[in-house]
């Protein structure tokens, strides 16, 4: 009884084993019908922002848009974007707006990037669309085209301090900051945003446990780029703004690094002395 009892639970088990192979079949053939939907899926959406995109990329070449519907319009698409979203963390086309915006004459600004510096300085004119690219999804294997919306620069006068290799005294200079539209939300524009910086102003450290720089990481040369930013900006004509809690930043940090400083050189002494021991009784 017990062998018959046995053979039929085993036969129930081999029945139902004898389903696996037509269920996974089954299931290559939906995993192959899902990947053709999706990949129809993303041709149609690719097709949706080449279409938008062309169409802003058109119309701003017949120069039927201002500048901020341009912008307007390449913020918003590249908050529908959900590569883009990604990689900013979140969508920024607002704060790309409102800068764009606040970038007018006699308007005080920091952190520019354009090029290979991140330019402070004041306004001079209204900044200026230089130009909109569209993105096309890549067809080649070979090459990964994440992005979808379009993408484009901007113009900015600018009046700025240069520093110059043969003069004691850097001088102000007129330029025109050529920037990627997606840098704008990293500026801070306008004396009221650049004074909220400075008064939120806070020295900062941590330990870092990476292999190519391990040790204390501290915000100190931000602070201190920030100060001279400020100076600069002084120079320049802006109206002064209270740097009190920047320098106690500041001198919060000093006092950190002297304390390392001190730190390790007792460190280096003791391990100095009992290096010497060593050596001393080895010798004996």
């Amino acid at each position: 009884m017990a062998n018959s009892f046995m053979s039929a639970e085993l036969g129930a088990i081999r029945a139902r084993a004898a389903e696996i192979p037509g269920a996974y079949e089954q299931a290559r053939i939906l995993v192959v019908q899902a990947d053709a939907l999706r990949t129809h899926a993303e041709e149609a959406y690719a097709v949706a922002f080449e279409v938008a995109g062309g169409s802003l990329h058109k119309k701003f070449s017949a120069g039927v848009l201002t500048p901020l519907e341009v912008i307007t319009g390449i913020a918003e698409l590249n908050d529908l974007d959900p590569e883009i979203v990604a990689l900013r963390r979140g969508k920024s086309g607002e704060q790309t707006i409102k800068n764009f915006e606040a970038l007018q004459p006699d308007v005080p600004v920091l952190g520019l990037s354009g090029g290979d510096r991140t330019y402070t300085g004041i306004v001079t004119a209204p900044a200026e669309v230089a130009e909109v690219n569209i993105r096309k999804k890549s067809r080649n294997p070979n090459y990964w085209q994440p992005f979808m919306a379009p993408w484009g620069s901007i113009d900015v006068p600018l009046r700025t301090i240069v520093p110059e290799a043969k003069v004691r005294e850097a001088k102000a200079k007129e330029v025109v900051v050529s920037l990627y539209i997606s840098k704008l939300p990293s500026a801070t524009i306008g004396r009221a945003a650049i004074e909220s910086l400075v008064q939120e102003s806070e020295f900062t450290s941590g330990s870092d446990n990476s292999t190519c720089h391990p040790g204390i990481v501290t915000n100190t040369v931000g602070l201190r780029v920030l100060r001279e930013s400020i100076k600069q900006l002084h120079q320049l004509g802006m109206d002064a703004i209270d740097t009190g809690t920047l320098d106690d930043a500041i001198d919060k940090a000093d006092g950190f690094h002297a304390r390392q400083t001190r730190l390790q050189y007792v460190r280096r002494s003791r391990s100095g002395i009992s290096l010497g021991t060593k050596l001393s009784i080895s010798e004996q």
